[in-house]
């Protein structure tokens, strides 16, 4: 329940509340999720790739009994006979290794941020379900204090009805919302059900596990502009991040191919072992070579791989440009519904809501005493039934836009300045 907990002090407006929260829910998410731990453990094993990409060929240990007579295969028969033992060892052209560690270490880079986007995914995702959550059981609790409300009216109503003063059917229409009410109750339980489901599974818990939520949650406006949000977005995106490394990698995996067609140097020494055969006195030799391949390309393939490379290359550079765009109207998106919910909030909390208590209290009294018709008690109770419902749900729609753009931009508002 640490995490819930921790959950519910996040959208506290605390700033460093708010920020002690969310390191206690990406720690969970951490230790918890398998995506991310299968993800962790491809970035180790990219990293010790990395190391391993510096390719150096075994060195070639070799021996030889050469140039001996087909007829006796004798060692001192002829001077040419003898026995050479040669070592060779192949070097990578200088810079290839380089260029190839530097392609797998972006590589790994790419993994890495992969993950961290996975994390902000993952923990927006969270934020997201708990609101619904909080909004299920806000609204659950509101119908159920109607449900009093309108009990009392139907208490009063019939009591009308019994001594000649009502109608029966105004008696019945109270019973049916009362009845409607009810139902309600029961869709937000089910609901309350799918959701905690849902949220356990995001972060890899038992299913029956409870969670609980804050009776009020409350999100003022946000004093930061779109462009302060955009640049937060590409600085802390992990996505962005991603397509900008991947971009690199690519470049250098195309510089790398480029390389690839410079040739590798092999080299040798050899010693012959010789015996004495007529004149000769078969004093040993030794030998030293150079070998060079020769690279030619006739499909001009190292050209082609390099051209698909850079193609590859300045995809992703577009894909980050409209990606960026997306984010740039998602930010204006949520900025506007996120302001328009804490308006609306408090525009219902502060005027309509009470003035609807007073028609409430009016109308009835009107009734009781003949100078009104049951429909205005009826009106006005489902004026104020809406009218509270708005306010639930604007504050849950404010707090959903600040975990929206927190997800979209990567980042957590309070540090960047929220207020």
């Amino acid at each position: 329940m640490r995490l819930i907990s921790a959950l519910i002090l996040l959208f506290i407006p605390v700033a460093s509340i708010a920020q002690n929260s969310m390191d206690v829910l990406v720690s969970e998410a951490l230790r918890a999720n398998p995506g991310i731990k299968s993800l962790d453990e491809q970035v180790r094993a990219l990293r010790a790739g990395a190391e391993a990409s510096q390719k150096w060929k075994d060195p070639v240990l070799s021996a030889e009994y050469s140039n001996f007579p087909w007829d006796t295969w004798s060692l001192g028969d002829s001077p040419m006979t003898g026995v050479q033992v040669k070592i060779e060892q192949t070097f990578p052209f200088p810079g290839k290794n380089d260029r190839r560690k530097a392609a797998a270490e972006a590589g790994t880079e790419v993994i890495k941020l992969q993950r961290d986007e996975l994390v902000n995914q993952l923990s927006g995702l969270v934020k997201s379900q708990y609101l619904d959550l909080t909004l299920v059981r806000q609204l659950k609790a509101l119908t159920e204090k109607h449900i009093n409300i309108v009990a009392g009216l139907l208490d009063r109503v019939r009591v009308s009805y019994e001594v000649g003063k009502g109608n029966q059917k105004d008696v019945l229409r109270l019973e049916l919302l009362k009845q409607k009410l009810a139902d309600d109750v029961m869709d937000f339980d089910r609901k309350d059900r799918e959701i905690t489901a849902t949220l356990n599974s995001a972060l890899h818990r038992d299913m029956s596990g409870e969670i609980s939520t804050p009776a009020r949650i409350q999100t003022g406006k946000t004093a930061l502009p779109p462009e302060k949000l955009a640049e937060a977005a590409v600085k802390n995106r992990p996505l962005l991040a991603q397509i900008r490394a991947r971009a690199a990698m690519l470049r250098l995996a195309a510089d790398e191919a480029d390389w690839d067609r410079w040739p590798d140097l092999s080299l040798w020494l050899g010693y012959r072992f010789r015996m004495q055969s007529g004149v000769d006195d078969g004093s040993d030799f030794m030998s030293l070579g150079l070998g060079v391949p020769l690279p030619f390309n006739y499909t001009d393939s190292s050209d082609a791989k390099k051209q698909q490379l850079l193609s590859m290359a300045a995809s992703a550079e577009f894909e980050y440009k409209a990606l960026l765009d997306r984010i740039k109207a998602e930010i204006e998106q949520s900025l506007a519904a996120w302001n328009r919910a804490v308006q609306k909030s408090g525009n219902y909390r502060n005027r309509l809501v009470p003035a609807a208590q007073k028609t409430l209290d009016a109308s009835l009294l009107a009734y009781e005493t003949d100078r009104a018709d049951f429909f205005s008690i009826y009106r006005a109770e489902l004026d104020l039934l809406e009218f509270e419902r708005a306010i639930t749900t604007a504050s849950i729609q404010a707090a959903r836009m600040k975990a929206r753009i927190e997800t979209v931009t990567g980042t957590d508002l309070d540090e960047v300045g929220e207020k």
